[in-house]
């Protein structure tokens, strides 16, 4: 299934937020923007993807799904996403 990319404002992600990378806890970025969603890293606004790329070394013309590698609060953007969604949606069930 295609998504949209991700709100970090819908799932409660906060411009000023760090966000880590999965396997390097060292390299981290700070939401600016959240919709779409705009990270600084290394001096420079960038999209979750093309700062998951830099920080993988990984050419532009492979796709990667940056919310997998990139984390919040422990757990990764899509589970958090996958999370929030799930909880919302069955509020909406039981009405």
């Amino acid at each position: 299934m295609i998504r949209p990319p991700i709100n970090l404002e819908y799932i409660g992600v906060p411009v000023g937020t760090i966000l880590t990378l999965a396997d390097k806890d060292r390299v981290s970025v700070v939401v600016v923007q959240q919709y779409p969603p705009r990270v600084a890293y290394e001096e420079q606004v960038l999209s979750l993807n093309q700062a998951a790329k830099r920080a993988y070394d990984t050419p532009d013309d492979e796709t990667i799904q940056a919310t997998l590698y990139w984390r919040y609060e422990g757990e990764s953007l899509w589970d958090h996403r996958m999370r929030f969604e799930k909880h919302h949606n069955s509020r909406f069930q039981d009405l």
